[in-house]
């Protein structure tokens, strides 16, 4: 016997994977802003609002009184109109959301007031404050948390303060938040309770 030779054409494999059209899903993280002025918030979170915006965040922040954006800017968030804010909170379960809003802002804004609360419930965003203290209308749903900043955040901290007139503040290592609902949730494990 000799050997013999296929004339016949391969035939393709036909594999039992699903080929997927159109863009794939993608989990965003979204971080809602909404405080007074820029000098303020750049103090009090802008180190924390840096290393989300680096990690992928989309961080929006919504002022009253709107100041000098170069300082925010520098920090990597992007500034809005209120109704700007909270905008794909209904984008389904590849959206996760938080809302951090300033304790002042809170307790002068109804609107405010009502749309983070609004999505607190709903369970579309975690719900945190920054200021003297958590608001008082949320008696013990508020916790005290703190978070430790980068190297990279408290750099880019100290020029965004320049960029907003308070070139003279020292750049604290750790930033207080105040955190409502749930005591822990993967969004802020980064927050150590104290």
């Amino acid at each position: 016997m000799s050997p013999q030779t296929s004339t016949s054409e391969p035939s393709p494999v036909a594999f039992g994977r699903r080929q997927v059209h159109g863009s794939p899903r993608v989990l965003q993280y979204e971080l809602n802003v909404a405080g007074s002025g820029v000098g303020d918030l750049v103090s009090s979170v802008g180190g924390w609002l840096f290393d989300r915006a680096m990690a992928g965040w989309n961080v929006r922040v919504a002022l009253t009184e709107p100041g000098e954006d170069a300082a925010l800017r520098i920090l990597g968030v992007k500034t809005v109109e209120v109704k700007g804010l909270w905008q794909s909170m209904a984008g389904g379960p590849e959206h996760v959301a938080m809302t951090l809003i300033a304790t002042d802002r809170f307790d002068a804004d109804d609107d405010v007031r009502l749309r983070g609360l609004t999505a607190l419930r709903a369970g579309a965003s975690t719900l945190a404050f920054w200021g003297a203290g958590g608001p008082g209308q949320l008696g013990g749903q508020v916790h005290r948390a703190q978070y430790r900043l980068s190297a990279a955040a408290r750099a880019f901290k100290a020029h965004a303060l320049t960029a907003a007139g308070r070139a003279a503040e020292p750049v604290d290592p750790v930033e207080t938040i105040f955190r409502c609902g749930h005591a822990s949730r993967v969004m802020d494990t980064d927050l150590v309770p104290y």
